[in-house]
């Protein structure tokens, strides 16, 4: 992806607005704070001009965003219909950002859908003190402010199409295309002529990157509207920095959990063979007959018994 987005910026004959609409932490299991922390390592690398959040990014790595945006509060992040309970401030981020690219103001903004963010798997305790506004709601609340600043809005959506249209459809005030974020449903053969140049989707599998080049009229509505696939395949050339800053990056977690590993195997290899025991019932095996394993432990003279 790094190698892609470093010749489409080498290609390109006008401003390149570089973003991601989110699902950037794994859903589950141990990796997801490390995982979504090299994620926002490496984009920060790239460049990115605007990152939008799912809900899940929001449930699971709360903490690991936290961390990252105090350190670098410049990262641009944007959540537009997740607050603080009991205001309008988003946790971390901001509402919308505005970028000007080529002469043209685009306002971004993000949107999750309207759910329960402590009732979603693995959430982090801290989503207790936030609320999730509805998608049209806020971003109806923000167009007044937006319409001011910029010439076109970019939807960074974690809806599904059907509402992600919807919202499309709602929004009259400002011209407005959205980036769904979301696996497809099926699509029509033919996207309607009031969204066929408003509408840009993501692989599922982030093989692909789209690539969208726009211009606006003399009214301020789209003229032109021309998408081009990016398969991610071999044929890419490789960023050499991003690519040194992944391999460093895992050679450092296979050293911790190398270290690790190292630890528990000198752990059990002191243990008797009772402390062996009640250690494997901690681990949750079950009480029975259980092969201990033949090592071999040095007496006081440093010589080997078995």
């Amino acid at each position: 992806m790094a190698g892609a987005i470093k010749k489409a910026r080498k290609e390109s004959d006008c401003g390149l607005l570089v973003v991601d609409s989110g699902r950037i932490f794994p859903k589950t299991g141990s990796k997801v704070s490390k995982n979504g922390a090299l994620a926002f390592n490496v984009m920060g690398q790239i460049g990115y001009d605007a990152i939008g959040l799912a809900e899940t990014d929001i449930a699971l790595g709360f903490n690991v965003m936290e961390k990252t945006l105090k350190s670098s509060p410049d990262f641009p992040v944007v959540i537009s219909n997740v607050v603080n309970k009991g205001g309008l401030n988003p946790p971390f981020g901001k509402r919308y950002i505005v970028l000007e690219k080529n002469g043209i103001k685009v306002a971004v903004m993000s949107v999750v859908p309207d759910v329960d963010l402590e009732g979603l798997p693995d959430s982090s305790s801290s989503v207790s003190s936030l609320a999730v506004i509805s998608p049209l709601t806020a971003v109806e609340g923000l167009i007044k402010e937006v319409k001011e600043k910029a010439d076109l809005v970019l939807l960074l959506s974690q809806l599904d199409q059907d509402q992600t249209f919807s919202l499309l459809r709602e929004i009259k005030d400002i011209p407005m295309i959205a980036v769904l974020g979301r696996p497809l449903g099926r699509l029509p053969r033919k996207l309607p002529n009031d969204l066929a140049k408003r509408f840009i989707w993501s692989s599922p599998k982030g093989n692909i990157i789209r690539k969208v080049k726009l211009s606006l009229d003399r009214d301020g509505k789209i003229s032109s509207f021309e998408t081009e696939a990016v398969r991610l395949n071999k044929s890419v050339e490789e960023d050499p920095v991003i690519a040194r800053l992944v391999r460093e990056e895992v050679l450092a977690r296979d050293e911790i959990k190398r270290k690790e590993l190292q630890e528990r195997q000198k752990k059990i290899l002191s243990m008797t063979p009772e402390e062996y025991m009640q250690y494997l019932a901690k681990q949750g095996h079950q009480k029975g007959p259980v092969s201990l394993p033949v090592v071999s432990r040095k007496n006081k003279s440093g010589c080997g018994s078995n």
